[in-house]
């Protein structure tokens, strides 16, 4: 078992015990003490002071010293800024351990790049879940938000033979609140990686957005996403958010929008 988990946590190929793969089985269920020096840049490789990496705070040049316990000989890295996006990085591996087994040499982990926002201000999230309560009535429901009302029905057929549901239909509603505030489906909402989505300026049609939904008891398929782009009419002009839609019958909501009227780039959700 001990070869086992060497063999996972080093990402060695040995077979024999823990301490030939560098870490004993004491460093391996308890930890030892860790020293890594992160260093943070931009894509345009300059150095990104006040982020936290770890609980770390980057300094002017963008470095900052970690110093801790660190289990299994993985540290899980995290890094985040109000004015970058936050990366994914993959946890940093390690084996070297000092003369006294209780500690790991000190470690320069590579350089994290990350891409700063070009408008970083706040944004609004939230959420609807219309819960799925009994399949043998049917369930309508209303929520509103400042930016939409939402509108949720799920209807269910009977059959004589057995008494259970067969077929079950839904829709999803998503009303303005304004008569100039408008609707319209998008392709895909990237991660925090990519390049944030841009909200289209045009094509907005006025009016309710509705969804459909129907499947049969024995026939259940797969949860569908969709993406739908919004605008609303403020004092101060248009906000642009998009809705996620989860769920067989649309019964799972996402929101983010924007709080700065006019602008259109909307930032990928793990970077609030």
């Amino acid at each position: 078992m001990k070869s086992i988990l060497c063999a996972v946590v080093c990402g060695c190929a040995c077979i024999a015990t823990a301490d030939e793969c560098g870490l004993p089985s004491a460093v391996l269920r308890y930890g030892a003490v860790a020293e890594v020096s992160f260093k943070v840049e931009d894509t345009d490789g300059k150095p990104v002071a006040g982020a936290e990496v770890c609980g770390v705070e980057t300094d002017a040049s963008g470095s900052a010293l970690y110093r801790g316990i660190v289990l299994n000989g993985r540290l899980q890295v995290s890094v985040s800024a109000p004015d970058i996006y936050s990366p994914a990085v993959n946890p940093l591996v390690l084996s070297d351990l000092s003369e006294d087994k209780r500690s790991f040499l000190p470690t320069n982990a590579p350089v994290i790049v990350v891409r700063r926002k070009a408008k970083p201000h706040a944004m609004v999230r939230g959420s609807i879940n219309v819960n799925e309560y009994n399949r043998g009535r049917a369930l309508v429901e209303r929520r509103d938000t400042d930016y939409f009302g939402f509108s949720f029905g799920l209807f269910t057929g009977f059959t004589e033979r057995t008494g259970y549901a067969t077929l079950t239909a839904g829709y999803s509603l998503f009303e303005p609140k304004s008569p100039e505030d408008g609707f319209q489906e998008v392709a895909a909402f990237p991660d925090s990686l990519g390049h944030p989505l841009v909200a289209p300026a045009d094509g907005y049609k006025n009016g309710a957005f509705e969804t459909m939904y129907k499947a049969r008891i024995d026939n259940e398929g797969q949860d569908r996403v969709r993406y739908v782009a919004f605008r609303h009419k403020t004092p101060e002009g248009f906000v642009y958010g998009v809705l996620t839609i989860k769920g067989k019958y649309g019964n799972r909501i996402d929101y983010v929008v924007n709080t700065v009227a006019g602008e259109l780039s909307l930032e990928p959700e793990d970077a609030r």
